[in-house]
């Protein structure tokens, strides 16, 4: 047996706390924390500048289109062209006659 061994069996040294480099558990893993965030925040930067490099010219794009469109209409005498853009946006796409007023009025009409 090794001169040593009186140490492992003594059961004082059970819950004794473990430190790793000199650090305890709780602050080991506070380091371990800021150290992925450290390496993981240039990464998400470059993501966000390549995100925006590719999407900023698809936006400029899809807003000179519209005012090049508002732009015609308004050369064409139509002064309110970017209110009827707005209006038609907010107008639902489908009808839904829940009432039946429509089909009332289509009645009589006949």
């Amino acid at each position: 047996m090794d001169d040593n061994s009186h140490r492992y069996n003594n059961l004082t040294y059970f819950n004794k706390p473990v430190y790793f480099s000199g650090l305890g558990s709780t602050e080991l893993m506070g380091v371990a924390v800021i150290s992925v965030m450290a390496f993981m925040l240039p990464i998400i930067l470059l993501k966000q500048v390549a995100l925006s490099f590719i999407t900023g010219p698809l936006v400029a794009a899809f807003i000179f289109s519209r005012t090049k469109r508002i732009a015609k209409r308004n050369k064409e005498g139509d002064p309110d062209a970017l209110s009827s853009v707005q209006t038609y946006q907010a107008m639902p796409k489908n009808l839904v006659d829940s009432d039946l007023v429509i089909r009332i009025l289509k009645n009589e009409t006949k």
